[in-house]
Formats: structure tokens, sequence, C-alpha cells
């Protein structure tokens, strides 16, 4: 695979995990509520649970945490490069 295309794909995956974080953050903290408050249809959403969607979100955090770092090791030549050139040591 060509290292763009495998950019390309990390980007985009990187992207879609983004906003299944910040969805199930918006979620977490203003849709579901805290503790065992509020009426039974409130404490859950699509049949999972506070605390279900929260390891959902722990996960995703991992994997986008992941590809993060293969971002950046595939970047690296770059980051380094411009470090230098930003910094008159080019």
């Amino acid at each position: 695979m060509r290292r763009n295309v495998l950019n390309y794909w990390i980007a985009l995956a990187m992207f879609t995990l983004v906003l299944g974080v910040v969805f199930i953050g918006f979620l977490l903290g203003f849709v579901i509520p805290r503790g065992s408050g509020g009426p039974e249809w409130q404490r859950a959403l699509w049949g999972l649970g506070r605390h279900d969607w929260a390891d959902i979100h722990k996960w995703l955090a991992v994997g986008l945490c992941a590809l993060l770092v293969v971002h950046l090791w595939l970047h690296w030549d770059w980051i380094v490069a411009t470090t230098k050139r930003v910094f008159g040591r080019a």
C-alpha cells in the first residue's frame, strides 16, 4: 500500500473515532444523567446504560491514541525537518 493511501485511511479512521468520542462525550455530559436519579427511560439510551457508553467512549479513545502513535510515526521525518526549519537548525 502506498504511504499516502495509508495516511488517508489512518486519518479517516482517526476522524471517525474523534466523532465517536465527541458524540458519546456529549451523551455522557448532557443526555444520560449521572447516578440513579431520573426516570427509567432517561437512564439508558438505545439499550445501553451510562457505564456501557463510558466503556465504549474509553475504547474509542484508546483506539484513537493508538492511531495517533502510528500517525506520528508515519510523519516523524516531516516533524523533525519542520522543527529544525522553525528553530533555525536546518
